[in-house]
């Protein structure tokens, strides 16, 4: 099993990609907390729980896109998560040695 360091994310310098993507869902999944604990201020609420939304879309839209092969442009994210069993597309994108098309290493 490669460590993140030996990653071919993190050889291609796209490791932050990734990174951003997790903060988006964080912080998706912590505005979704706040806006229902403030729900009862419907507008504030209801804006808090939209604008998660939007957050944790844009972070998963954006490493879906970004995170790509420097050779063939195939889109690793998306080919993972596309492709891959719904348990082990996380695995298979953090561990991936060569790129699937092209085996790019």
């Amino acid at each position: 099993m490669l460590s993140i360091k030996d990653s071919l994310l993190s050889k291609t310098n796209q490791m932050w990609k990734f990174y951003l993507f997790n903060l988006c869902l964080v912080l998706s999944v912590a505005l979704i907390y706040i806006g229902f604990y403030y729900i009862e201020n419907t507008k504030f609420g209801v804006s808090l729980i939209l604008f998660s939304l939007f957050v944790g879309l844009f972070g998963f839209v954006f490493s879906s896109l970004s995170i790509r092969c420097p050779n063939c442009r195939l889109r690793w994210m998306y080919w993972a998560v596309k492709t891959k069993n719904l348990n082990c597309w996380l695995s298979w994108l953090l561990n991936v040695k060569k790129c699937p098309k092209c085996n790019f290493e």
